[in-house]
């Protein structure tokens, strides 16, 4: 069984996105990673305190841990963030899942049929979220350090690989029940 945690950073304003997910996103990144847990954040609306709009841009962070590591990765969370929050690097954060406050996220293996036809879904959908994050990594290195990615570094060019290796080399991918998306 896995467990998870999902922590909502709520940047100090929109503009302020990139510099939190660089700045303190990337750090928390390099914690887990460096004790073997995955990573993978998103953008979603925030539901947290204060905040009578609907939408507010906010990192939605969210980490694989074993049984024994769980309190210990909560508790060092929580502490790195709070700390964030205190010192304004940050407005406010919070546990959730999928953007509800106060709630245990579980994962997504049940919406992957990981106990039947389909074991290694979740897995794979796990390694592309990671993957994805990583990649988000790369272009900001290049926006804030003045990285040189080449010059297929870009997404639409990982899009288009994604999909040769589909073998929907014709420009259409699937995205759900009978649904295509042009690359």
């Amino acid at each position: 069984m896995e467990f998870w945690i999902e922590e909502d950073i709520r940047p100090l304003n929109d503009a302020d996105y990139d510099r939190v997910l660089f700045e303190h996103v990337r750090q928390l990144a390099t914690f887990v990673e460096n004790h073997g847990w995955l990573i993978h954040w998103e953008s979603e609306n925030w539901q947290g305190r204060g905040i009578q709009q609907p939408l507010v841009l906010h990192i939605r962070f969210r980490v694989r841990v074993k049984e024994a590591n769980l309190q210990q990765a909560q508790t060092s969370l929580t502490t790195e963030l709070d700390t964030l929050q205190r010192n304004r690097r940050i407005a406010d954060h919070y546990r959730g899942n999928h953007g509800n406050p106060h709630q245990d996220y579980a994962g997504e293996a049940t919406n992957f049929d990981e106990s039947g036809a389909n074991p290694e879904g979740w897995e794979i959908a796990q390694k592309w979220l990671e993957a994805g994050s990583n990649v988000e990594m790369m272009f900001l290195k290049s926006r804030f350090q003045g990285v040189i990615l080449g010059p297929r570094f870009v997404l639409s060019d990982l899009l288009h690989f994604t999909a040769n290796q589909c073998n929907r080399n014709h420009g259409m991918l699937p995205i759900g029940n009978n649904m295509l998306i042009q690359l």
